[in-house]
């Protein structure tokens, strides 16, 4: 997987059975089980053989690592609510309390940021 620096940043995804561009800005979430990471997307999911350590550096601010498996797009969450994690596709992730804490504390950093930056 590699980020491209052009108008659109994407991350590429190969694999034995697929090879595809996922453009960073459609990401909802990433979660990995074992070694293998799957790109959640409003248009499908893509999987890889990679570790998340390899491209959480390379997604911008508004991702944020929500524990050691998943790293979600703040852009992408309507709510948090009770320990879960709710996205406009209408996706849901529950986390742990200590988790859930940080990724609140993040999501309204993320809040707070951009409603400054849209007036």
């Amino acid at each position: 997987m590699e980020r491209k620096n052009e108008a659109r940043e994407f991350i590429s995804v190969i694999s034995r059975s697929e090879a595809a561009k996922v453009y960073i800005s459609d990401i909802i979430y990433i979660e990995s089980e074992a070694r293998k990471i799957h790109i959640h997307t409003a248009d499908g999911n893509y999987s890889a053989y990679r570790k998340l350590d390899e491209i959480v550096d390379k997604l911008p601010e508004n991702f944020f690592r929500c524990h050691k498996s998943c790293i979600i797009n703040l852009e992408k969450v309507i709510n948090m609510k009770d320990r879960v994690i709710y996205f406009e596709c209408g996706d849901s992730l529950a986390i742990c309390a200590e988790k859930y804490t940080k990724a609140v504390q993040a999501y309204k950093g993320y809040l707070i940021r951009n409603e400054k930056n849209s007036n």
